[in-house]
Order: structure tokens, then C-alpha cells, then sequence
């Protein structure tokens, strides 16, 4: 940069007015979110404003006592913007002691620590950080102290975690089966309709623990005295594509339940329509009885569709049943299998004037932080660690 000049050495002042009035969509998403937060770091939030203020056509005089800076610093912010884009925001690297530790050996702690001690031929069941810091130290020529590693593993949202138990599938036809399903998903046949069915239960009717909002100093209770009043099933039926869910309760759970069920539901869904019912293998589902009373009263308007063998995530009302447990059954005490009944009938309605889609295949939104090219860009820049998730990930599309 040359003595008195606001831009860095290369970039004319044309080409920083141009780069500002060029703003991309995502850029200009990021900026717009950045300048009207109230979490993120007052610096970055400063230049965000002051950026779109520029680009809006205010001067530099008017800015600088906008933003409570002097309008040199504008101009600053304004030729860093054109040199290094949406990063600009963020604090320079400052000066300092470099890093011990390059991000190469930060990503192969990371992977080391989850990979596990069986990966590096060791008869341990899980890490220690001791032992984690002399197999780096002796195999990776990575020296590192075990508490900087708890804080290295920490910052990288590492952490030991209970294992959970999960089933696989021995299905000979599950890949046909699954394509099958997730067909019917996401492009079901013109003129149709999809429904999950399947049973929650046996409900067990006593007092359970649950969640509540209490006063300060206050807390909820629940009778510690176990009086269980028997046991319900409910079984549903979901409409994924729209929501809308049907569910009714049952003291026992066999095919003449389930044919009494779909006595109750078929007529209830639009004429003319074929309806692939989407359900997994329980012995009341593929009872021949079912499938005898389904051909002589639908004919071929009604299709099962069966879900491979230990695979219930692939039956959407899963997710239902969780809402329906969290929303009524967690912290409730039933008395009698009536004041179930009465409260299932009251919920379902309220759900259903609240219903969404269930849409298969929706992915979480990655973990900002844990991308090498931003890390990189971000490295050493104050207010990087500190930014809410949903502004990072809005900076690290722009960048």
C-alpha cells in the first residue's frame, strides 16, 4: 500500500467501487444477515453495515459517523472487501507466536481420536487422552500434551460418546425392497396415494417422568408410586406427502385388529385413487386374512408394500410416533386405558390443523467448521469461533 492511499497496492479505486456494486446473491444473503444480528461479534457486524451502506450509495464521511469509525478505516474496510471478499469481515491474522500445531496435524488428531485404538493395532477399547498423546507422539511425531488435546478435540465437537444399539438388515431383497419404498417417496405413482402404517405400543399406563417449565426455585413431580393400569396399543396410519394422520387405540394388537382398522381408514381417503399401503413384516401385517379381506373388498386398488426386516427407519411414521410419544405420553399419567383413548381422540385433531409434510431425505446442514477450506481462510482471525452456526454457514457459501 502506498503512504496515503486507502487501497491495497494493485487494486485502483474503480476496481473497488465495481467489486461492491457486483455484490453476488450469497454474498449479499450473508452481508444482510451479518449486519442485522444481535449474537455475532460487534466487528464483524460493523463491517457488514458499513459494506452495505457503501454499496446502498452513502459516503464514506456519512458511514465512518454512522458506524462511530473515522473514514480512512471505511476505506480500509471497503479496499479488503474488493482484495479478500466476504472473509474481510473478520480481524486480520494478528501477530504472534505461530501455531505449533499446523491443521494437517489438527485433522489427523481428529481422525486419529475417531477411528479408534483398534484401527492403530492396539487391544484398547477407546482413547484415553494419555493414550491418545503417546501413540501421536510415537507414531504421528505429533507432540502434543493430553490437556491441549481435550481442548483441540473440544473445539472440533469430538467428544466420547455412549455407543447405541442398532439392528442390520439380513433381507436377501432389501436393496429391491428399500428402492421400492423410497420409490413411493419421492415419486409416487401419478393419481395414488401413500400411507405408513404401522402400531406404537404396548403403551404402558402409569405415571412417567417427563419435561415441564416450572417457576424459579420450582420443579414438576410425578408419583413415584408405580401402579401400572395396563397396557394399549395405538395403531396409525400417515399421510407423508401431506401430513395428516390417523390413529386409533386398541387393547390387543392382532390381523383382526388390523383389518378393523383399515375398515375404519380406506373409506375415509379420496375414491378412484390407488393406495399403496407402505408397512413392515409383524405376523398381524401379512396374515393371509388381511390380504383375503383387502382383494375381496378393494380389489387391486389396494397395494402392500412391506419394508425389509429390521428396518423401520424406512416407515416415515416413525417420526410421528416420536412426536406423538414426546407431545402425550411422556410425563402423563394414565389411569385407565378410557383416559388414553379420550386423549388420543383430542390430540390427533389438534395435530393434524398443524400437520407438515414428512419429506424423505432432507439432509442436515453440515458442521461449518469442520471444512478444510474454510478453516484455512478463517485461521487466526478473531471473532471466527465465536460466529453463530447460521451466519457461518451463510459466510462459508459466499466465500
Amino acid at each position: 500500500m502506498t503512504p496515503g492511499s486507502d487501497n491495497p497496492a494493485g487494486t485502483a479505486p474503480g476496481a473497488v467501487l465495481h467489486r461492491l456494486e457486483a455484490l453476488s446473491p450469497k454474498e449479499q444473503e450473508a452481508l444482510q444477515a451479518l449486519a442485522s444480528s444481535t449474537a455475532a461479534p460487534v466487528r464483524p457486524v460493523q463491517r457488514a453495515q458499513a459494506l452495505l451502506a457503501l454499496k446502498s450509495g452513502v459516503s464514506e464521511t456519512d458511514v465512518a459517523q454512522r458506524v462511530g469509525r473515522s473514514p480512512r478505516t471505511i476505506a480500509r474496510w471497503r479496499a479488503r472487501f474488493a482484495a479478500e471478499g466476504i472473509t474481510a469481515v473478520f480481524d486480520a491474522p494478528r501477530s504472534g507466536a505461530p501455531p505449533r500445531l499446523s491443521t494437517e496435524d489438527v485433522l489427523a488428531i481428529c481422525e486419529t481420536a475417531v477411528a479408534g485404538p483398534a484401527s492403530a493395532g492396539l487391544e484398547l477399547q477407546c482413547w484415553s487422552l494419555r493414550r491418545l498423546s503417546d501413540h501421536l507422539i510415537e507414531h504421528r511425531k505429533i507432540e502434543v500434551h493430553h490437556e491441549r488435546l481435550r481442548q483441540i478435540l473440544r473445539a472440533h465437537h469430538v467428544y466420547r460418546k455412549a455407543e447405541v444399539s442398532s439392528q442390520r438388515s439380513t433381507d436377501p431383497q432389501f436393496a429391491e425392497k428399500r428402492d421400492a419404498v423410497v420409490q413411493l417417496y419421492t415419486q409416487p405413482p401419478a393419481d395414488s396415494l401413500v400411507i405408513c402404517l404401522d402400531q406404537h405400543g404396548p403403551v404402558s399406563l402409569h405415571a412417567t417422568q417427563g419435561d415441564t417449565y416450572a417457576a424459579p426455585g420450582k420443579t414438576g413431580h410425578y408419583d413415584a408410586e408405580y401402579k401400572r393400569h395396563g397396557t394399549i396399543y395405538a395403531l396409525g396410519a400417515l399421510l407423508p406427502h401431506v401430513g395428516n394422520a390417523f390413529v386409533r387405540a386398541f387393547t390387543h394388537y392382532n390381523s383382526l385388529t388390523v383389518i378393523w382398522f383399515l375398515g375404519w381408514l380406506l373409506p375415509q381417503l379420496p375414491d378412484k385413487r390407488n393406495i399403496y399401503i407402505i408397512l413392515d413384516n409383524a405376523s398381524a401385517h401379512t396374515a393371509k386374512r388381511v390380504t383375503a379381506w383387502l382383494q375381496k373388498r378393494w380389489g387391486d386398488r389396494v397395494h402392500l408394500v412391506f419394508i425389509p426386516s429390521k428396518s423401520a427407519w424406512l416407515n416415515l411414521i416413525e417420526p410421528f410416533w416420536r412426536i406423538l410419544k414426546d407431545e402425550i405420553i411422556r410425563g402423563a399419567n394414565f389411569e385407565s386405558r378410557a383416559q388414553f383413548r379420550a386423549t388420543l381422540r383430542g390430540y390427533v385433531p389438534f395435530y393434524n390443523r398443524r400437520c407438515h409434510p414428512f419429506v424423505w431425505g432432507r439432509r442436515r446442514k453440515a458442521r461449518v467448521l469442520l471444512v478444510r477450506p474454510l478453516r484455512h481462510k478463517l485461521r487466526g482471525r478473531a471473532g471466527a469461533l465465536s460466529m453463530p452456526p447460521r451466519l457461518l454457514r451463510l459466510i462459508a457459501r459466499a466465500a
